[in-house]
């Protein structure tokens, strides 16, 4: 073992430890060495772990599409959520006009204002006229089913 003197370490080594415990450098042998332990240096302890900034890059290029996925779906489900309120909407305001006595085609050609791709039934009960609407929705283009509303109006002039 090579003994050094005490003047050696108190040149290279700041024995003053500070609260963290961990040896420092003094100013003077930080210029001495120049760049091998710049941490923007070719020798720094980041170039060390260089690998791992493609693994970054390859996990976002992983979990992009399938956020982008989760969201679209997100909003699918909203607008039929949306589509489902109107229908709601359409099927009590059908309702009410039948049961205030107004003529079936009134109902028709509210439904066609509304869009083209409805279908409607209505059933008249002994004290109310129910009417039920139905529409064909698509989400993401893979889920393909009809939303039904059916609403019910008692019957005005009893």
């Amino acid at each position: 073992m090579v003994q050094r003197s005490r003047s050696y370490y108190s040149r290279v080594c700041n024995h003053n430890f500070g609260r963290s415990g961990v040896r420092r450098h003094i100013a003077g042998d930080i210029a001495k060495r120049g760049s091998q332990r710049n941490a923007f240096g070719p020798n720094s302890l980041s170039s060390d772990r260089g690998w791992e900034l493609g693994s970054v890059t390859a996990e976002f290029a992983v979990v992009l599409p399938a956020v982008i996925l989760v969201l679209l779906f997100g909003i699918q489900v909203l607008s039929t959520q949306a589509a489902r309120m109107s229908l709601i909407e359409l099927a009590a305001e059908s309702a009410r006009a039948l049961a205030r006595g107004e003529d079936l085609t009134i109902v028709d050609n509210l439904l066609s204002e509304r869009s083209e791709n409805l279908k409607s039934e209505v059933q008249y009960l002994e004290l109310s006229v129910c009417v039920s609407i139905s529409q064909r929705v698509r989400i993401i283009g893979l889920l393909d089913f009809s939303i039904t509303e059916r609403q019910c109006a008692r019957k005005s002039g009893l």
